[in-house]
C-alpha cells in the first residue's frame, strides 16, 4: 500500500538580529518527505563485510518557524550512509546496531529545477560516545523503527532574510529517529539480509532527551517479539 512518508521535522525559534535585516533563527527539529532506504548486508568495500544502510532522495522539507509565516516548505535531498553493523536479531526479530556514519540534507526552493539553486545545507554524524549507537528493530510486521544521536556538524540555510542555524550551535547532539514501511510480506528476519524502501521518515530534534538510552535500544524489538510471532 502507497505510504506517504516523510523525514525531516524543522521547528524554529526566533532568537534576534545576525546583522543589517537578517533575522536568525534557531532549529530545533527537521522533519523529510520521501527518504529511500537501502541495505547491503555484505557490500564486500566495508572492513569485515559488514552491513552497510545508506539513505537517498527526499521529496519535501517542512520548515516550521515560532513566528509567523509559522512554517515553510522546500525540496531536499538526503544522503547518508551508516556502517561498522552488528546484528543483533532473534527469534526472527530483526535488529541491528550502526556503530559509523554521517549525513547530509540539502534545501532547496519549492519546485527548483537546477542544483545550483540550493540555499543551505545540514550535516552531521553518527555520535558513539557512552554506549550509544544508531539501532533499528523490527517492531511490527514489515516496519522498522530506528532511534540514535548524531552531532550536527554544519547548518547554513537562508531563505530571503532569515538565516537558520541549528539550536545550540554546531557541533551540538540531535536526537534522530526513523520509521521505515517495508513491503508489504516483507517478513524481514535479519541484518544478514538485504532490504530496501523507499519509505522512510526521518526525523532529528535539537531536543536529544527523548530518546531512550542504549540498553532501552535494545529492547525495541524484543519488546515485540511475541506479537511478531503471534502475527507470524
Amino acid at each position: 500500500m502507497g505510504r506517504v512518508v516523510g523525514a525531516f521535522l524543522v521547528v524554529l525559534a526566533l532568537t534576534g538580529w545576525a546583522g543589517a535585516g537578517i533575522t536568525q533563527v534557531d532549529i530545533v527539529g527537521l522533519t523529510n518527505l520521501g527518504v529511500s532506504s537501502d541495505y547491503q548486508a555484505n557490500p564486500g568495500w566495508q572492513p569485515g563485510n559488514q552491513g552497510v544502510l545508506t539513505w537517498s532522495s527526499g521529496v519535501l522539507a517542512d520548515i516550521y518557524l515560532t513566528d509567523d509565516p509559522y512554517w515553510v516548505q522546500l525540496d531536499v535531498a538526503v544522503s547518508a550512509t551508516w556502517g561498522t553493523c552488528t546484528d543483533s536479531s532473534a527469534g526472527g526479530v530483526a535488529q541491528a546496531d550502526f556503530r559509523s556514519g554521517s549525513f547530509a540534507v540539502d534545501l532547496f526552493p519549492r519546485y527548483h529545477t537546477s542544483p545550483g539553486e540550493k540555499i543551505g545545507t545540514v550535516t552531521g554524524h553518527l555520535y558513539t560516545g557512552s554506549g550509544w549507537t544508531y539501532n533499528e528493530a523490527e517492531t511490527s510486521p514489515d516496519f522498522i523503527e530506528g532511534r540514535g544521536l548524531v552531532v550536527v556538524d554544519n547548518c547554513t540555510v537562508t531563505v530571503g532574510e532569515e538565516e537558520y542555524c541549528w539550536q545550540g550551535g554546531e557541533g551540538d547532539l540531535a536526537g534522530m529517529t526513523t520509521s521505515t514501511q517495508l513491503d508489504a510480506g516483507r517478513n524481514l528476519q535479519s541484518y544478514l539480509e538485504d532490504w530496501a524502501s523507499p519509505n522512510t521518515i526521518v526525523t532529528l530534534l535539537a531536543d536529544e532527551s527523548g530518546i531512550p538510552e542504549p540498553a532501552t535500544l535494545g529492547l525495541l524489538g524484543l519488546g515485540t517479539l511475541g506479537l511478531l510471532r503471534r502475527k507470524r
